[in-house]
């Protein structure tokens, strides 16, 4: 078992390079266990996520399911960046990608 830590600043934001790292995980054919708060970040490397409420699982789905449902985050005291859509997100063969206009 291996351990990849995301580096970040003072104030939780990601540093250079790990978009990096990010590139690198999602190109690996592994299983991955990502503990985090950062949303938007799960969106990028999860196909799929299990949302935990003091130690109990409250939603396993689909991440797009379960970050496009905002009573389900709101319940759980989550919350989305200001102005992130979550349907401006498709899903592709390798996960996530950023839905263009074509």
């Amino acid at each position: 078992m291996t351990t990849v830590r995301r580096k970040q600043d003072a104030d939780g934001n990601p540093r250079r390079g790990s978009g990096q790292a990010t590139r690198v995980l999602t190109g690996l054919a592994i299983t991955i266990v990502l503990v985090t708060h950062d949303l938007p970040y799960a969106l990028q490397l999860c196909r799929r996520s299990v949302l935990l409420n003091r130690g109990r699982v409250v939603a396993d789905d689909d991440t797009p399911t379960i970050l496009g449902n905002g009573a389900l985050l709101t319940a759980n005291r989550l919350e989305l960046p200001y102005g992130f859509d979550v349907g401006l997100l498709a899903t592709s063969r390798r996960g996530l990608a950023l839905r263009t206009g074509e």
